[in-house]
């Protein structure tokens, strides 16, 4: 990985280098929209749905390793990417899906981090967030020029310590949150926290955003690929989903608790300033709130997102780029350098951005584009492909209990997808109203 070079990177990586490389690939962004979860959800439903998707997106991560497993051994033509996993189970169709489908997941997760870092901007210094936004726009946008990336690639784990300090400074500001409504009623206080089921719509959005921050699958092909020992990557991908998914519940849980119903959408402002009491926690807009106030624990916040999404928006963008450099079309005029691969970087920078400006919320931003996004490249695409694939060339294929285990997952990732995709655009349609 970025970390290995000369002989090192020759030999390839060992499967506790893989765990860590699976980890720094799902453990990002995401943390940012999980506290926010149980309030839509209600906190024992979201702990639920939160193993629940990381068991379903193992699994879906072990039939894309046993389809690959079999092909790459008994075939000339080696899969070395997600789109060469497609083309093998469909074809040509079958690339252009995986190639959408990750087109379009990436542009969602880069427009919710021009979001998130104008937030952090505006939390930072005042300014409106149009401006941050607009000010971010050229900085991205030549980090997105640059033909190697390598530089930026090596910062990776910078990127990691920076969502990672996140998670632990939510952790902390929320358990400081917790004596705020500690003496507040019983009645109030049982209005803090929502513990049953509030609605299947609600718990569609959940589903898709959980499955969106267990994101993998895109980065699955080359870490296996780099892998001294291939079959060691069933035990390095179960142990990249429970770190990522202690992370998650650790966040979940104390960013919950702690900040409750009144927590806001952007969690930065929840830091910042707690309410004096009940009637301003559920009744005042939280810039009007007159309770006690913290700068340290905010500004560092937003260093550390800052830090990470800088790194990570050229990176993810990049993929987008790679896939559109691949399409035969683009082979011979939109390559690295030349005038057409600029207007298409600009372009998809552009719009990006544009994205950004129209959906200041990132909760919403990421629940819109994970209900397609997650399900589909997460479960459907390793599960399905996979066992053509494997039919395909006579491979054993899953037994019958595994199949009714893959049915279950399937449908989960199609309650994601149908009732994820509603809630989100009537949330985005809400945010369009303000």
């Amino acid at each position: 990985m970025v970390w290995e070079s000369g002989d090192a990177a020759a030999q390839g990586i060992s499967t506790t280098q893989a765990t860590i490389s699976l980890v720094i690939v799902i453990v990002g962004a995401g943390i940012m929209a999980l506290p926010m979860l149980p309030k839509q959800g209600g906190i024992n439903a979201v702990f639920l749905l939160t193993i629940f998707a990381a068991v379903a997106v193992s699994e879906a991560a072990g039939s894309f390793y046993k389809a690959n497993w079999a092909w790459n051994r008994t075939q000339k033509t080696q899969l070395r990417t997600f789109e060469d996993f497609g083309v093998a189970a469909l074809g040509k169709p079958g690339g252009i899906i995986v190639r959408c489908v990750q087109i379009g997941w990436y542009m969602g997760a880069c427009s919710g981090f021009i979001v998130l870092m104008a937030n952090m901007l505006h939390g930072l210094f005042g300014i409106s967030y149009l401006v941050c936004v607009g000010t971010l726009a050229p900085l991205l946008w030549f980090l997105c020029m640059l033909r190697n990336l390598t530089a930026v690639a090596k910062l990776v784990p910078v990127a990691v310590i920076g969502a990672l300090g996140s998670a632990v400074l939510i952790i902390v500001s929320s358990t400081k949150a917790q004596h705020v409504w500690m003496s507040w009623s019983d009645e109030d206080i049982e209005k803090v926290h929502s513990f049953g089921i509030q609605g299947f719509l609600p718990l569609g959005s959940v589903t898709a955003t959980l499955l969106g921050a267990y994101s993998v699958m895109g980065s699955v092909p080359p870490i296996l690929n780099e892998m001294k020992k291939p079959k060691g990557f069933p035990t390095a991908i179960k142990f990249a989903i429970i770190a990522a998914a202690t992370i998650y519940l650790c966040v979940i849980a104390f960013g919950y608790w702690g900040f409750g119903n009144f927590i806001q959408a952007d969690i930065r402002r929840s830091m910042a300033r707690f309410p004096a009491n009940a009637t301003e926690a559920f009744g005042v807009p939280a810039s009007h709130w007159t309770g006690e106030s913290d700068r340290l624990l905010p500004a560092v916040m937003s260093c550390c997102v800052l830090t990470n999404l800088l790194i990570s928006y050229p990176l993810c963008m990049m993929s987008i780029f790679v896939s559109i450099q691949g399409l035969w079309c683009a082979m011979a005029a939109c390559q690295p350098g030349q005038f057409r691969n600029y207007m298409m970087r600009s372009t998809f920078v552009l719009v990006t951005v544009l994205i950004a400006m129209a959906v200041p919320n990132f909760g919403v931003l990421f629940a819109v584009f994970a209900s397609i996004g997650g399900p589909v490249q997460g479960l459907f695409l390793p599960i399905l492909f996979g066992a053509l694939i494997r039919k395909k060339i006579g491979a054993k294929g899953s037994s019958p209990l595994r199949w009714f285990f893959h049915a279950v997952i399937l449908i989960f990732g199609l309650f994601g997808i149908s009732f994820g995709l509603v809630d989100s655009l009537g949330n985005l349609l809400e945010c369009f109203g303000t």
